[in-house]
């Protein structure tokens, strides 16, 4: 229908929107932050950083693996909410 239509036009729109706020980050295992919890598609706030940076992010892509400086390191790429 024409209803859906838009409705799929409009949210096509939004993700080409926020293709341009992707940030990547490398994020080492602590005793504060199990890197192992992160998932694709869960959120993830960014605290304590710029006013560009900080807020609520989604998790488009994570690889985990092991580092022999820092352990279990995660590289995260989000996308903004």
């Amino acid at each position: 229908s024409l209803e859906k239509a838009k409705a799929r036009a409009n949210a096509r729109l939004e993700e080409l929107k926020v293709q341009n706020e992707i940030l990547s980050l490398s994020i080492p295992c602590s005793t504060e932050f199990n890197t192992a919890k992160i998932a694709c598609g869960s959120e993830f706030e960014v605290k304590n950083l710029s006013d560009f940076v900080s807020g609520l992010w989604s998790v488009k892509r994570v690889e985990h693996r092991m580092n022999t400086q820092q352990g279990l390191v995660a590289e995260v790429e989000l996308f903004r909410i």
